[in-house]
């Protein structure tokens, strides 16, 4: 009879045990539903910024590719890079018209702009036609160091942080007012930045460095000295709109400008300009040139060299073909059936191009002509 009693008590105790064994395994449950369901909402998420950051991505870079296409004289609508000849400017290239990179209240505004020492802005817009891809804008301006965020003359990041940056295709040279590349050998570097945002918010700014082994031209004929111009001769830095060029001073000196009898120069915003500095160094830009310039006398140019120092001549030279154009009655140009072959010659001693003597071929060429000398 105890026995019994005995056994009666101990099947009453674990009466509990099959509920707590019951709520464990469905908090085991719960923990494991839980975590499938907060992994299926990461993985939306996921998916979801996956298709909002591709397009904006690839629209910041169209930005850059766009840039840089328009950074070229040959492109359709170019960039005219001259208006960046100090680290006081940028060039914006925008969606359209409404969209204001400079204001602090704009979705669209450039945080490097409120940091920067930008006194001069210019736009332009898209060249892409009606369906353009929907970056904001691309700005482009010269690389400095407070720009960059790069000590590049290990001087610290605050000091020269407004000088440009010049890169002679090794190096970059750096602070070329005070000393240390004060014959600014190289080229300038600029700052490319692309900025896109999309209608759900998503936001991409890329950025790149291009350095343009280009010489930048401020005039059709730019003189260092005093020039004296003859009436056969006719300059114009006024470009035709087929050109899809910027127009520029006809000719610009470092001394006076005397034209004899009936001397024709035109250009924009002036025909000449006197007295102004000489922008270039001419042996930098002959060691940075090279080899993509070929000296003055080269085979098929017409032109030969003689004496020492060397002086050169050429009374019919064929200096880069020549475009083939069609002009209208005002004799402006309204077609250019062949593009010709721009080419690029240096002349390291004094040259002298065409003769007194009528007739036979004229002096022709595209492209540019560096003289080191008279």
């Amino acid at each position: 009879m105890r026995l019994q009693v005995i056994a009666a008590r101990r099947a009453e105790g674990e009466r509990g045990i099959a509920l707590l064994m019951a709520l464990f395994v469905l908090a085991i449950l719960s923990l494991v539903g839980l975590t499938y369901m907060t992994s299926s909402i990461l993985e939306t998420k996921i998916n979801s910024n996956s298709r909002s950051s591709y397009p904006v991505f690839y629209a910041a870079e169209a930005g850059l590719e766009e840039a840089t296409y328009r950074m070229k004289s040959t492109a359709i609508n170019p960039i005219n890079l001259t208006q960046l000849n100090a680290v006081t400017k940028v060039v914006y290239i925008r969606m359209n018209t409404g969209i204001t990179p400079t204001s602090s209240s704009s979705l669209d505004y450039d945080t490097d702009y409120a940091g920067s020492n930008f006194s001069t802005v210019n736009y332009y817009t898209t060249n892409q036609g009606a369906n353009p891809v929907p970056y904001r804008w691309v700005k482009i301006s010269l690389k400095t160091k407070r720009l960059s965020g790069l000590d590049v003359d290990n001087a610290g990041i605050t000091t020269n942080r407004d000088v440009p940056v010049y890169y002679d295709g090794a190096e970059y040279l750096y602070d070329p007012g005070n000393g240390i590349n004060a014959a600014k050998a190289g080229f300038p570097v600029y700052l490319v930045t692309s900025f896109a945002r999309t209608t759900d918010g998503a936001i991409t700014k890329l950025r790149r460095e291009i350095g343009k082994n280009e010489v930048p031209l401020y005039s059709a004929v730019q003189s260092a000295l005093a020039a004296t111009l003859g009436d056969g001769l006719n300059i114009t830095g006024q470009i035709d709109p087929v050109c899809a060029a910027p127009d520029t001073y006809g000719i610009k000196s470092g001394s006076t400008i005397t034209l004899v009898q009936n001397g024709n120069v035109s250009g924009s915003p002036a025909g000449k300009l006197a007295n102004t500095p000489f922008p270039y160094d001419v042996p930098t830009m002959l060691s940075t040139l090279s080899p993509s310039a070929s000296q003055i006398d080269a085979a098929g140019t017409g032109v030969t060299g003689s004496g020492s120092p060397v002086s050169y001549s050429g009374p019919h030279a064929v200096l880069g073909i020549a475009p083939t154009v069609t002009y209208n009655s005002n004799l402006n140009i309204t077609a250019i059936t062949t593009p010709g072959t721009p080419a690029m010659y240096y002349s390291n001693g004094n040259l002298t191009l065409g003769t007194s003597t009528l007739g036979g071929s004229a002096v022709s060429g595209q492209g540019v002509l560096l003289v080191n000398g008279t």
